[in-house]
């Protein structure tokens, strides 16, 4: 099986000038780079897959980058979000910050600057998910738990669950409480199977 914590972190890149690209490229040779070139292409990535952290320019051609912030905050409440933008004003970098962006960079941007800022915030992701592993697991137990309850209580109803409905419902719980926990969808999605098969293990060894 392959080890979640060896793949490389990907980052969703919304900035449509080619220039931009390329020093993003440039600057971020270790990480696997995911680019939209605009508000529409970024939440249909997101929407096909998870990301470790997010570049955000502040103009886009259908939307400001601090509303496509508030947007991912919505359903990656705790992942890095860094601005490389081209707005210098103190209310432009107010307004991304207010939004729920970790980090805003004035182009032309620092490649190291860059590199620096966002290993520093993908490191206390990484922190903070680890945290967050141990309520997700705590949850899988609960539910675990309350299902054997259950099935004691009303062993021909509860029979009927499948097991594709159970993991339905302890991913729901465990979710919850890995973002509470302050975990990033990125990490959530790529330890679930893992993390899953590992608690119904312990608990069968019970």
């Amino acid at each position: 099986m392959i080890n979640p914590d060896s793949v490389r972190k990907s980052v969703l890149c919304v900035d449509e000038d080619a220039e931009s690209r390329a020093l993003l490229q440039h600057a971020l040779p270790d990480f696997e780079l995911v680019y939209a070139s605009n508000a529409f292409e970024a939440i249909r990535e997101m929407n096909a897959r998870a990301f470790d952290g997010y570049v955000l320019d502040y103009w886009l051609s259908d939307w400001a980058g601090p509303a496509l912030c508030r947007d991912i905050r919505k359903i990656d409440p705790h992942a890095p979000i860094v601005f490389c933008a081209g707005a210098a004003r103190d209310q432009d970098r107010a307004r991304a910050l207010r939004a729920g962006a970790n980090a805003y960079l004035v182009k032309p941007i620092d490649s190291k600057e860059l590199r620096s800022k966002l290993r520093g915030l993908l490191s206390l992701a990484d922190a903070e998910s680890l945290h967050a592993k141990i309520a997700e697991e705590e949850a899988i137990q609960d539910e675990l738990q309350r299902r054997v309850a259950h099935l004691r209580e009303r062993a021909e109803a509860a029979s009927r669950l499948s097991a594709q409905s159970f993991e339905r419902i302890a991913r729901i719980k465990a979710y919850k409480a890995f973002m509470q926990g302050r975990g990033t969808r990125a990490h959530f999605e790529r330890w679930w199977p893992q993390v899953f098969l590992s608690a119904q293990g312990d608990h069968s060894a019970k």
